[in-house]
């Protein structure tokens, strides 16, 4: 699993019955040290290896694969060899002649290849694409908070978001103070139009100790819709105080000027998002529809790099409407 997402244990009781596994391994190879030291040796490898990460130091992710690469290279040894020692002891107990004693080690190495071959080409198959990646976390780990939040995201990056919604809500439910999966909600809330719920979820971020630089931004988008534009462009001049090169804060500053009207004070702040970063598609757009009717040649080259930018379809409705804003001395429907 990719994600386990293993959450804290709050008790002793919650975790005893491992632990006692895990002293009985760790006693056992304390004695073959003394006792067998090649096959203590193996046990130190796993134990050794594993202490950086498995004290009482705190770490996020209690249970990650990676953790467990260099200490299953003592599992492999000792499994390979403890089936060897148990293999010629049988053979000898039956036996057995050398030429068929190798072709039966053959026969067992070339079928373990086999099978680890195939559970390799198996899994990797669940890394080709992030929908399948997260969505195998969740079916493994269904209380991996960021496993759903990563599928939620990933669905609404394909057009899904009904199925994000639900995911980010489930996310919610199991880490209800976790900044990402409110403000992630929020997006997908503010994609439906559902201005007021996605404000909503953009404040409980800020207030679990989001980025303000990010969030507020974001906030401010969804109060414009709901008519609080002042208060939307105060937070995008706090931003712009703290961050001057914060695109978002400049594109979303410019869309409240243009709601009410202040076309003018607009321009600069869609045009200076657009030199610090020349492929801002909202600030191709908010420009496009400035210039609609003064310049309606500029403004179908502005929406046509903002259409390419947000990889709209070459025949869709909109790319029309960008062709149309190129020919001059026509209404532009922009």
């Amino acid at each position: 699993c990719f994600d386990y997402g293993w959450p804290v244990a709050k008790s002793v009781g919650e975790v005893l019955p491992q632990a006692l596994v895990v002293v009985s391994l760790l006693a056992a190879t304390v004695w073959s040290v003394f006792r067998h030291p090649k096959w203590g040796f193996l046990g130190g490898w796993l134990f050794l290896i594993l202490a950086p990460t498995s004290s009482i130091v705190p770490i996020r992710d209690l249970a990650f694969e990676h953790r467990m690469y260099l200490p299953l290279a003592a599992v492999a040894a000792g499994s390979v060899l403890g089936a060897y020692v148990i293999l010629t002891a049988l053979w000898r107990m039956l036996h057995v002649s050398t030429m068929w004693r190798t072709a039966a080690h053959l026969g067992v190495a070339g079928a373990a290849v086999l099978l680890l071959g195939c559970a390799a080409y198996v899994r990797n198959t669940v890394y080709a694409t992030e929908m399948s990646l997260w969505s195998d976390v969740v079916r493994k780990a269904p209380l991996s908070a960021r496993g759903w939040i990563n599928l939620g995201m990933v669905l609404h990056e394909n057009n899904q978001s009904l199925d994000a919604q639900a995911c980010l809500e489930r996310a919610i439910q199991l880490a209800p103070n976790d900044v990402d999966a409110h403000r992630n909600l929020g997006c997908v809330l503010h994609h439906f139009r559902r201005f007021s719920e996605a404000a909503e979820h953009y404040e409980i971020a800020i207030r679990l100790g989001g980025k303000d630089d990010e969030l507020l931004p974001l906030l401010a988008s969804a109060l414009v819709p709901l008519g609080r534009v002042r208060e939307a462009e105060e937070l995008c001049r706090t931003v712009l105080q703290k961050r001057p090169t914060s695109v978002t804060a400049h594109v979303n500053l410019a869309n409240a000027m243009a709601a009410e009207g202040r076309i003018a004070e607009a321009l600069p702040h869609f045009q200076e998002a657009l030199k610090i970063d020349p492929d801002t598609a909202e600030a191709h757009a908010g420009i496009a529809r400035i210039l609609a009717d003064r310049d309606p040649k500029a403004a179908g080259d502005h929406l046509a790099e903002a259409l390419r930018l947000m990889r709209w379809p070459r025949t869709g409705g909109l790319q029309r409407k960008a062709a149309e804003c190129r020919v001059e001395r026509r209404s532009s429907p922009c």
